[in-house]
């Protein structure tokens, strides 16, 4: 057992190393131990493979069914809520104010609009009438509802009527009437104020009444251009009042000549009272008055009456208009 033979056939020669592994740990003690120690790793490193399961595979999912619910929507962000503003007061709208109707002349002056009032008179007044004092408040008459519908035609608020002056284009004292084609509000202020076609009407209205102008070129210059009428028969300013009007003054009164020898005065009768004229006349035709007594007249004075003071004062009542003799009748 011991021959070569039997060395021969030994592994350990097999693989080439000349000396067994126990004797070359014999002759090599330093070393022998880290090799045992690598060798030992080697082992449990080759027996932990042998005995290592497979590797896993990873294995896709099946594939989702077509009857499978759609993925639901994400969730929206939270929209941040400012607080509310505090109310804000509504403003009224605004209306802007109507312009007026009224006409500004070449001359800069305000006219009235002569499609609203191209003016219009009594056609039965007459010079002697609206010269008798009084006349033009005995026919004034405009109603509160004429005055409101002028302002409204003339789109201007009543509410400022005080700046206005409801004017007669044609005036009362020259024969006007109260209807709405006669009346237009006219500015209280400026050149051409309510004041100075005033002191024009009333300028107008003396040249009138003393016979200097008709009253239908009156009436006819004051429904035409009234600011030109004022240059052309004045000019009448505001602060020039228009003369007073004076009546035409009756003829100097010359007394008839007495005869050389006047007859003489009658004896002084009984003071008689008479309840009226038409009684006296029945006695005395022609009245009684004072000795030397003129009748005032336009016409032919009554001299026939009968000259008694006493008789004359207790009728001095039936004197209308004072000069001295009480129902003097021709």
């Amino acid at each position: 057992m011991g021959g070569p033979a039997a060395i021969r056939g030994t592994p350990w020669r097999a693989a080439g190393v000349g000396v067994p592994p126990l004797a070359w740990g014999r002759r090599h003690p330093r070393l022998s131990i880290p090799l045992a120690f690598v060798a030992v790793l080697f082992i449990i490193g080759t027996i932990g493979n042998l005995v290592s399961p497979p590797p896993r595979t990873t294995s896709r999912p099946a594939a989702v069914s077509a009857t499978r619910a759609p993925p639901l929507p994400p969730s929206p962000m939270p929209v941040p809520v400012r607080p509310p503003k505090p109310a804000e007061v509504a403003q009224p709208a605004v209306t802007p104010a109507p312009t007026p109707l009224l006409v500004t002349g070449e001359d800069g002056a305000v006219l009235p609009n002569r499609h609203l009032t191209p003016g219009e008179v009594f056609p039965a007044a007459t010079a002697a009438q609206v010269c008798v004092p009084g006349y033009s408040a005995s026919v004034r008459n405009v109603t509160d509802s004429v005055r409101h519908g002028v302002f409204a035609a003339y789109r201007i608020d009543y509410a400022l009527h005080a700046g206005y002056e409801l004017d007669h284009l044609v005036p009362l004292e020259l024969g006007g009437d109260n209807a709405r084609v006669n009346l237009w509000p006219q500015p209280r202020t400026g050149p051409d104020a309510a004041s100075v076609k005033d002191h024009l009407e009333n300028h107008l209205h003396a040249l009138v009444c003393t016979g200097r102008i008709p009253l239908a070129e009156a009436q006819q210059a004051m429904e035409g251009d009234w600011f030109a009428a004022n240059a052309k028969y004045g000019p009448m300013q505001a602060s020039a009042p228009a003369p007073a009007y004076t009546p035409p003054s009756a003829p100097a009164y010359t007394p008839p000549e007495q005869p050389a020898n006047p007859p003489p005065v009658a004896a002084a009768p009984a003071a008689e009272s008479f309840a009226n004229c038409a009684e006296m006349h029945t006695k005395y035709p022609h009245g009684v008055g004072r000795p030397g007594a003129v009748d005032h007249t336009s016409g032919t004075p009554v001299t026939t009456f009968v000259q008694s003071q006493e008789l004359y004062d207790a009728n001095s009542d039936h004197d209308g208009d004072g000069d001295g003799i009480a129902c003097e009748h021709r």
